[in-house]
């Protein structure tokens, strides 16, 4: 089965690759004791066969139970360190519709969040819960909410874009 990976890489129409990884994903599905190995193995071979289209993309209904802490949280994980080595800048995130305010404090390679206001910010950006948990989900296009009048963005969107960039 781990031949089949390398072959279709090189070509993802090759069906006889398609057909030995679908009998090698079914025959594993049909001999696990554990249930959900087995619904694991055979829903894979289900996706070879296209029977089953896995979801590549968040819709708005999937973020609807995220939280925007958790956003949050996961943005200090992703901050590119070189990218940022020598970047020394604050953005605030204010949500009306929930009435919280988030500050990411990116100095030297790291960065800090914050659930208040901070002095002294270099870019404040205005939008409401749902919005940022589209944008972050890559669901809504962030130039296109600042056009509609969704992100509200001082210095302007382009600070904004710079700002988001530190993060992978």
């Amino acid at each position: 089965m781990e031949l089949t990976d390398y072959l279709l890489r090189l070509n993802s129409a090759n069906e006889e690759a398609k057909e030995i990884r679908y009998q090698s994903l079914f025959n594993l599905g049909e001999q696990q004791t554990n249930p959900n190995a087995r619904y694991y193995y055979l829903t894979c071979a289900k996706e070879v066969k296209g029977f089953i289209v896995p979801q590549k993309q968040f819709t708005e209904n999937m973020t609807k139970p995220v939280k925007i802490e958790a956003i949050f949280k996961a943005m200090s994980t992703r901050l590119n360190p070189q990218k940022t080595a020598d970047v020394n800048k604050t953005a605030i995130f204010h949500f009306p519709d929930v009435n919280r305010t988030f500050s990411l404090t990116v100095r030297r390679g790291i960065v800090e969040v914050q659930e208040k206001k901070v002095p002294n910010a270099d870019l404040q950006i205005q939008m409401n819960a749902t919005t940022f948990k589209l944008l972050a989900a890559k669901v809504k296009d962030r130039k296109m909410a600042y056009l509609k009048g969704e992100i509200k963005a001082e210095p302007g969107i382009g600070a904004m874009t710079e700002f988001m960039g530190y993060f992978k």
